[in-house]
């Protein structure tokens, strides 16, 4: 175990996350290193520690003292990949997971919330995709969250890495609830311009680009064109950024945003996604703040202050036709018998359907069974980057991550 200490202010800007600042943080008795392939240099150690540290803000926690263990972790061809840091920071458990690339260490997920699923068990730790993590034990390979035995999964014989790519896999099922009476109350910020596509160009695993594009759209729109200064041929009747500039800007976030930085594949890396965001904005003569890692009611608080919201996915589930845009009201008082609330949705499966989408509105069930028992729908109104809107089920799909960025002008 390694204990460090926080000994200055650091920016809480992500854009600086990945600069080696030793000033940021001192290496202090290094009590244990866990078994590894490779063991950590004075250099990755300090990089992990300022990683977690610049991070901490922005995921609304503190970080001013550190302690951490570390392991290996590979890629899914088996070949050693980098490492799995699981950490205490100021007595909250959390981990963050780097790859080695070409000799450089790269931040690929943080947590502040828990320690990993890998955390205190034997085997080969492969980490093939976000949000999957498994183990080989004994040739067999098992899902580390759940411990069972995956028998689909297997050896690659390249690395292999998703991130927000969503070559999707889906089927339709009907989620059905049955409840006395109940609530519903929906929030969306108006007039909100959805229909940007993927299929803008010609790049592959680009959803995090439209996102970009969607949400730059908004903001540029709610700064009267003050932020692109865009000519009106460049622009429709209502304001929003025709499809032909969207397409360049699409370009220009691939690059931003680093898509497809594993080896040519892989789509985008949440956080290179909002760092790509940002330095767009700021280019253009504006400021950001951040707030990663939020919970669904902190993203219903952004979204009525008018700050649409990342959401980053896995094993998701979007409303299907006919409740694209509309969903049924429950009964609102105790009523003789029980009644079934019924929503169509779309499962999104796969190892490789990660997607990156944003959320502009809420729509919240609170419903009562017959003896008084509340349950919960959470759901979020999307631009799913396909070029529809539908609602996103938050309770019941796997959450990789989320963002608010507030875009603003600095006085």
């Amino acid at each position: 175990m390694f204990k460090t200490k926080k000994k200055s202010l650091i920016s809480l800007l992500l854009s600086t996350v990945f600069m080696f600042t030793i000033a940021c943080s001192i290496l202090m008795n290094p009590l244990y290193a866990s078994a590894s392939e490779y063991e950590l240099t004075e250099s990755d150690r300090l990089f992990i520690e300022n990683v977690i540290f610049e991070m901490a803000p922005q995921a609304g926690t503190t970080c001013n003292e550190l302690a951490y263990t570390y392991d290996d972790v590979y890629f899914s061809n088996e070949e050693w990949g980098g490492y799995v840091i699981e950490f205490t920071a100021d007595e909250q458990e959390g981990y963050a997971i780097f790859f080695s690339i070409n000799g450089t260490l790269k931040l690929i997920e943080i947590n502040f919330n828990a320690f990993s699923p890998f955390y205190g068990k034997a085997g080969m730790k492969i980490y093939p995709a976000l949000g999957y993590y498994y183990l080989k034990i004994d040739g067999s390979y098992y899902n580390a969250s759940t411990m069972n035995l995956d028998n689909d999964y297997a050896k690659t014989q390249t690395p292999e890495f998703y991130a927000s790519s969503a070559a999707n896999a889906s089927e339709v099922i009907t989620r059905s609830i049955t409840y006395n009476y109940g609530t519903r109350s929906t929030y969306e910020i108006s007039n909100f311009y959805y229909q940007y596509s993927t299929e803008l160009t010609g790049h592959s695993n680009n959803c995090c680009n439209v996102a970009g594009l969607i949400l730059l759209n908004y903001w540029n729109k709610k700064f009267n064109n003050d932020i692109l200064k865009l000519s009106s041929t460049d622009m429709d009747s209502a304001g929003n950024i025709k499809d032909s500039k969207g397409s360049e800007i699409m370009t220009i976030f691939y690059d931003y945003m680093n898509t497809n930085w594993f080896f040519n594949m892989g789509g985008t890396l949440p956080s290179n996604c909002y760092e790509g965001f940002q330095r767009y904005i700021e280019e253009h003569g504006y400021a950001i703040s951040m707030s990663i890692g939020i919970t669904y009611n902190d993203i219903m608080t952004k979204l009525t202050e008018g700050i649409p919201v990342f959401i980053t996915a896995t094993n998701y589930y979007f409303s299907s036709s006919p409740n694209t845009t509309s969903l049924p009201v429950p009964n609102s008082h105790p009523m003789p018998s029980s009644s079934t609330l019924n929503i169509t949705y779309t499962h999104f499966t796969g190892i490789s359907n990660i997607h990156t989408f944003i959320a502009y509105g809420y729509a919240r069930y609170n419903l009562y069974t017959s003896d008084n028992q509340l349950m919960q729908e959470q759901l979020l109104k999307i631009a799913n980057g396909w070029g529809g809107t539908c609602y996103f089920n938050y309770g019941i799909s796997d959450k990789i991550d989320s963002a608010a960025l507030n875009v603003f002008k600095p006085q």
